[in-house]
């Protein structure tokens, strides 16, 4: 577990942005334990990709859609098997 602090410095952010990341983000994160906020490896791979976003000019609301859509677990179920749609091309 890293501190803010840590974090802040490894992304090279004022702890400002990374608070207000954080906050805006919070979805995208691990929940945060008791009063002082800890940051995983899986954090801040995520908040790394939000920078990156943010540098290719989409606003908050674009990156928490496009982390929403990369994050999205994959469908159980398909509308055709791979056995049908075999047997539909012959």
């Amino acid at each position: 577990m890293f501190t803010p602090a840590q974090v802040a410095q490894t992304l090279s952010v004022p702890p400002s942005t990374l608070r207000r990341q954080a906050k805006y983000f919070a979805a995208f994160l691990s929940p945060q334990s008791g009063k002082k906020r800890t940051y995983t490896i899986a954090d801040i791979d995520t908040l790394k990709r939000i920078q990156e976003l943010s540098a290719k000019g989409l606003s908050y609301d674009q990156i928490a859609q496009t982390l929403t859509v990369v994050s999205a677990p994959p469908a159980d179920t398909a509308l055709v098997s791979v056995a049908d749609f075999a047997q539909a091309l012959e």
